[in-house]
């Protein structure tokens, strides 16, 4: 009977940390915005079905984006939509801090799901 740790390289540890890092940005990305949705309502006063909508924008995205993904990935390669997934989170960054508008805020949340996904 072989070692659970014979199997275990680098390569294996890199790979179960990035999978982990994903989880970790989605689980933070949900919790984070269910406590700032207290302030964005007052601020941009939304609507019971608007705030539904900011938030379930992320969560349809991210689970829409990776039925096309299989295909692409197969062009650019995983470092490259890795590489692409990065810079969407980047972005979302700056377009969900410069939001004034629900508009931007959509956008933003969008493209969160986008690089989730």
């Amino acid at each position: 009977m072989t070692s659970f740790w014979v199997h275990f390289t680098p390569k294996l540890f890199l790979m179960v940390t990035v999978s982990a890092l994903g989880g970790f940005m989605f689980g933070y990305d949900t919790g984070i915005v269910s406590g700032a949705l207290i302030f964005v309502v007052e601020e941009f006063d939304l609507s019971d079905a608007m705030h539904e909508l900011v938030v379930s924008i992320t969560l349809a995205s991210a689970a829409a984006l990776p039925l096309t993904l299989g295909v692409v990935s197969r062009y650019l390669g995983r470092k490259t939509l890795m590489a692409l997934s990065a810079t969407l989170f980047s972005i979302s960054s700056c377009v969900l801090g410069l939001a004034n508008s629900v508009t931007l805020l959509l956008i933003g949340r969008l493209i969160v799901g986008c690089a989730i996904g």
